[in-house]
């Protein structure tokens, strides 16, 4: 029983799964923010009109994080790179949820964005490493031709 369950298959689906909920709470951790962050304002003793700000520097680090970062080749060390982003982003979620300054509340979300983007890539490249070539979607041939 142990053995079919860590048969390549029921792995490969377990896998694509993790990856799933990974990418799912990155996209869940930029999107609670929304709500609360005039009540995260008020509280830091800024205006709400200032809330807007810690989504955007979260949107705009992972955007630049997932520019920077690049996928490796090799499984393993794409799995360790997902437990420390994982691990980060996290932190940095917790964190900001103890602050009541603002400034460092946008730093917080500096991190956070830092380790959600890079996580995302990250995630994706592992998806893209462990999914088998027949299921891996080919370029469809309306794409190659070019533009008139």
């Amino acid at each position: 029983m142990i053995t079919s369950f860590f048969s390549s298959r029921r792995m490969s689906e377990y896998n694509l799964f993790i990856c799933f909920i990974i990418h799912f709470l990155v996209a869940l951790d930029a999107l609670v923010i929304v709500p609360f962050s005039s009540v995260m304002a008020m509280e830091a003793k800024v205006p709400a009109s200032q809330s807007g700000y810690l989504t955007s520097v979260y949107a705009i680090a992972a955007a630049l994080t997932c520019l920077l970062i690049q996928g490796s080749q090799d499984v393993t060390r794409e799995r360790k790179r997902i437990l420390f982003y994982l691990a980060g982003i996290a932190m940095t979620t917790l964190i900001t949820s103890t602050l009541d300054n603002f400034t460092l509340l946008l730093l917080a979300r500096i991190g956070t964005g830092f380790f959600g983007g890079a996580l995302a890539v990250v995630n994706l490249n592992y998806l893209i490493l462990i999914s088998d070539e027949q299921k891996k979607r080919k370029t469809p041939q309306y794409w190659s031709v070019p533009f008139r």
